[in-house]
């Protein structure tokens, strides 16, 4: 996909400006620039000056399971949940077996 759309968008209350998407926690803008530059994140010049992203782009992105794409667009707050899930899950994986005293006391301290 190319990085710079050949017509502009006829709305722009689905489009953010790189600083826009980053307050809102999307990465910072450098690292949004550089997924515009390797094409994993679509974007277009408005009035020749700013990159902007669609939300929807930046929500997909953020789900690189394909989630939001099957779907529509997750909100922000699912594509945070499935996220953290999905860390969780693998570090689950990567932790050393524990034993049934370790077990023990862990639910001690946590109940």
């Amino acid at each position: 996909m190319t990085r710079e759309a050949t017509t502009q968008p006829r709305s722009t209350k689905d489009y953010l400006t790189l600083r826009e998407a980053s307050e809102l926690g999307y990465g910072e803008p450098k690292t949004l620039k550089a997924r515009i530059k390797d094409g994993t994140l679509p974007a277009t010049k408005m009035g020749g000056q700013k990159w902007r992203v669609r939300r929807a782009d930046l929500e997909a992105l953020a789900c690189p399971d394909g989630y939001g794409e099957r779907t529509g667009a997750m909100t922000r707050e699912e594509a945070i949940r499935t996220r953290i899930e999905r860390a969780a899950r693998e570090l689950a994986e990567l932790a050393p077996e524990i034993s049934d005293e370790q077990r023990a006391a862990i639910r001690a301290t946590l109940l």
